[in-house]
């Protein structure tokens, strides 16, 4: 895949584990874009989605809404369609634009392997993306790591149609992520977990993400 230049956007991804973000320092450290959590399994709102919403979009940074997976064995087809609309539930209260950037799926569980084949996650993410862009009209981008690709046999190359953000970090000496699962470019690279941005306490990600804000848009 490529690796990331100054001509990137620059951008972050948050939760209520980063605690309450001043976002007029995150805007004047030339952050871009915002991914914040909305969403796990089928009943978790992340506590501050409603606060973080406002801040950044009150400082004019683009956001988007993710939601995190919770895949569970055995494998029901229920389960993701349950997900995907209680994501979207969840938007049209906080979010009703659905974001400024395409919602994305975060999907790292199961981190034992074993417990769901990697056609029955392929059959999840493919339920998931298709309700969401069912009720939204919006593209879903997949977020994952070149960990999880690569320990489910690449999803048998079975889901690399979707636009990719993809978690490789360059602590480990990475330059640029690793072509796996059928895909040779990123949309979005988390290249950190470790980053400092003014406005927030502590570590958060970074991220890079294309050229242009209307490349990560998803509107279909």
């Amino acid at each position: 895949m490529q690796t990331k230049t100054s001509l990137h956007l620059k951008g972050i991804d948050i939760s209520h584990w980063n605690g309450v973000i001043d976002f007029n320092a995150v805007k004047k450290d030339d952050i871009d874009f915002v991914y914040i959590k909305a969403t796990e399994g089928i009943d978790f709102t992340d506590p501050m989605f409603q606060h973080n919403v406002k801040g950044a979009r009150e400082e004019g940074i683009y956001i988007g809404a993710y939601h995190y997976a919770n895949p569970s064995s055995p494998f029901d087809t229920s389960e993701p369609y349950k997900e995907a609309e209680f994501f979207v539930n969840i938007m049209k209260i906080y979010m009703p634009d659905f974001g400024d950037i395409m919602p994305v799926l975060d999907l790292e569980e199961p981190t034992q392997p074993g417990i769901l084949t990697p056609d029955q996650l392929v059959s999840w993410t493919w339920i998931f993306h298709d309700r969401v862009k069912e009720l939204t009209n919006r593209q879903v981008m997949l977020y994952t790591g070149t960990w999880f690709i690569q320990q489910n046999d690449d999803f048998g190359y079975k889901l690399s149609d979707l636009p990719l953000w993809i978690a490789e970090y360059e602590k480990y000496g990475i330059t640029q992520p690793s072509d796996c699962g059928g895909w040779d470019e990123w949309l979005v690279w988390q290249y950190s977990e470790d980053g400092k941005v003014n406005g927030i306490s502590g570590k958060v990600d970074l991220n890079a993400g294309a050229t242009s804000i209307e490349q990560l848009r998803g509107c279909i």
